[in-house]
C-alpha cells in the first residue's frame, strides 16, 4: 500500500511501514512542513495515497466535504510501539479495500495489537526475517496457534488473528 504521512506522524511509523513492505512518503519530502491541511489533503487525493495523520480535528471536516483517498487517524499513545502496533493491526484487519475512500482510526481493539516484550529467554518455534530487512524486522510464528507477530524496535507486536 502507498501512504502519505502528515508532518505530525512520528518518523518511526514510516520506518515500520517500509519494513512491512509499504511505500511511506513523508510530507517533508514533497511539501513544505508549513503546508496547510487542505494542501496536504489535496496532495494525498491527487496522488491516490492513503493519508495518515494525528490531526483529526482538521482532517475529518476536509474529508466530509469531498472525496478522499482514505484517511487513517493515528491515535497517539504513550509509546511509539503502541502506535505502530495499532496501525499494523488496522492494516491487517482492513486491507487496502477497507481503507480506500474511508476514514479509519488506528487504535487498540480487544482482539488486535498486543505487545510482547522480547527477552533473551523468549522461546519461539520458528522465526523468519524477510530478505533485505533490518535486523529488527522479524516475523515469528508461535506454536500451536501460529499467531503472526512482528518484531518492532525490540517488541513483538501481534498483527492479526491466529492462522489456522
Amino acid at each position: 500500500m502507498r501512504f502519505f504521512l502528515d508532518h505530525d506522524v512520528p518518523a518511526e511509523v514510516a520506518r515500520v511501514l517500509r519494513q512491512e513492505g509499504h511505500e511511506a512518503l513523508e510530507l517533508r519530502r514533497v511539501l513544505s512542513v508549513q503546508a496547510t491541511d487542505p494542501e496536504v489533503f489535496d496532495y494525498a487525493r491527487e496522488n491516490q495515497l492513503l493519508l495518515i495523520t494525528c490531526n483529526r480535528d482538521d482532517f475529518l471536516p476536509l474529508a466530509s466535504g469531498s472525496s478522499n483517498p482514505g484517511i487513517i487517524i493515528l491515535i497517539r499513545r504513550r509509546s511509539r510501539h503502541a502506535e505502530c502496533a495499532n496501525l499494523l493491526a488496522l492494516l491487517a484487519r482492513s486491507g487496502e479495500p477497507g481503507l480506500r475512500h474511508k476514514i479509519n482510526f488506528a487504535r487498540a481493539t480487544p482482539s488486535s495489537s498486543r505487545i510482547f516484550p522480547v527477552t533473551h529467554n523468549s522461546l519461539f518455534s520458528f522465526a523468519d526475517r524477510p530478505r533485505n530487512a533490518s535486523p529488527s524486522c522479524w516475523t515469528v510464528y508461535l506454536s500451536p496457534v501460529n499467531l503472526k507477530l512482528s518484531l518492532v524496535a525490540g517488541n513483538l507486536i501481534s498483527t492479526g488473528e491466529p492462522r489456522r
